[in-house]
């Protein structure tokens, strides 16, 4: 399970570092793609294998649905971090997240999100509101 929070930067080749904590689970052939809210998430290939299984699905209930999930596929590409932990970001996937110098690389229980860090810090002053307010949190542990 991927878990906590990294602050990073975006090497001058586009490159980001998988924390060390995260690239035995990632395993040696990641898989980078568009994530929800304009973030980028990285999750192991068996797990990507099911999400992309889902993206299909998807894509069979109407034209919105088909022409999100063929960008989902178009976007995703394999990883092959090098001895030091570190992927290159493709520039278009730094686009579509916004990625800058400074990210944060946040565990989110099965993937791994790449965030641009002012766009990760709105997201998570609204997460903190929302778990203030959250029903059902209390159940939790």
């Amino acid at each position: 399970m991927f878990l906590g929070e990294d602050e990073h930067s975006l090497d001058g080749k586009g490159r980001i570092i998988i924390p060390v904590r995260h690239r035995e689970e990632l395993g040696e052939r990641p898989v980078m793609a568009k994530g929800l809210d304009g973030c980028l998430s990285i999750y192991p290939n068996e797990t990507f294998v099911e999400v992309a299984q889902q993206a299909r699905e998807i894509g069979r209930r109407g034209p919105h649905e088909r022409v999100a999930s063929a960008g989902f596929a178009a976007g995703a590409v394999e990883l092959t971090p090098d001895k030091q932990g570190r992927v290159a970001v493709p520039p278009h996937l730094r686009r579509y997240a916004e990625l800058d110098k400074e990210i944060v690389i946040a565990g989110n229980f099965h993937r791994v999100d790449i965030w641009n860090a002012e766009a990760y810090a709105e997201r998570q002053q609204i997460a903190d509101d929302a778990m203030r307010r959250a029903d059902g949190l209390a159940e939790i542990g």
